[in-house]
């Protein structure tokens, strides 16, 4: 048997930016998730009808919320199918309309279809591990797509890597993306995907001071240039898991210094995974 668990959207959102961010599958009907202008971070859409066929894609996962436009019989029908599979999963309480309501992040739609139509997408950049170049691959599994694929050539072979192997090429002079050239690569692409976070573009300012040397424009950007500086040093292997564990926590602090951080309300854990 399957039932359809709730979650809050205030409980969910306490587990943006970072690893405890759950699967998010988009299940609003096709024409009106394809003139939706935003989705929520990281989602993909599916039918809602052939939710046992598509299901079988996250039986690993550690936990999967589905959402419609108002938690309704959409969303709720699928977390129920999906639960008595054996998947963890659960609907958003008063759907996307409800995360709206919170002014929580959300992420353009057409410009995440634009990466292309191949999953998971591919992004390439150069092999030097600077604060933004370990910021934006963060951005981009926490916000953007999950389990995008991130790889580091030399930066005269950038451009041409990409074109090979249909990557998006990011942070080096000469490519296309992001397109727009001001502050840093992380705020462009904040920016490209229309990404509305205070704490967001408080943690950009700091990784821009960091990156820059302008340690004065951000207190905390010495330490953070410092730790990217020590991830540099250590093994290449690590670096990639090392970092989106640091950005998980400067994202962490950038929430918890806005005026008015979000708690979880009480009887919320009952929807998230546990360990």
């Amino acid at each position: 048997m399957g039932w359809a668990v709730p979650v809050t959207a205030d409980a969910l959102q306490t587990c943006l930016g970072s690893r405890r961010w759950p699967k998010t599958v988009d299940v609003r009907r096709r024409n009106a998730f394809e003139l939706a202008p935003s989705i929520l971070p990281g989602a993909t859409w599916r039918d809602h009808r052939a939710a046992t066929e598509w299901g079988r894609e996250y039986h690993d996962a550690p936990w999967v919320v589905v959402y419609c436009a108002h938690g309704e019989q959409l969303s709720q029908g699928a977390a129920a199918v999906l639960r008595s599979a054996g998947v963890n999963a659960s609907f958003l309480e008063g759907g996307f309309s409800a995360w709206h309501s919170l002014n929580a992040p959300t992420i353009a739609r057409a410009k995440v279809a634009n990466l292309g139509p191949e999953r998971p997408s591919r992004w390439v950049t150069a092999t030097r591990p600077t604060v933004n170049q370990l910021a934006c691959p963060w951005f981009v599994r926490r916000f953007v797509e999950p389990e995008a694929l991130f790889h580091f050539v030399a930066a005269e072979h950038v451009a041409a890597v990409a074109q090979e192997i249909g990557a998006v090429a990011f942070d080096v002079l000469g490519v296309p993306f992001p397109p727009d050239p001001i502050g840093t690569t992380l705020e462009a692409m904040v920016s490209f995907f229309d990404v509305s976070d205070p704490a967001l573009h408080r943690l950009a300012a700091v990784v821009q001071a960091a990156d820059s040397g302008a340690f004065d424009q951000a207190p905390e950007s010495a330490g953070l240039a410092a730790l990217a500086a020590g991830l540099a040093a250590g093994a290449e292997g690590e670096r990639f898991g090392a970092a989106l564990t640091l950005f998980d926590a400067l994202y962490a602090w950038a929430r918890a210094s806005e005026p008015t951080p979000v708690s979880p309300p009480a009887g919320a854990a009952r929807a998230l995974p546990q360990g």
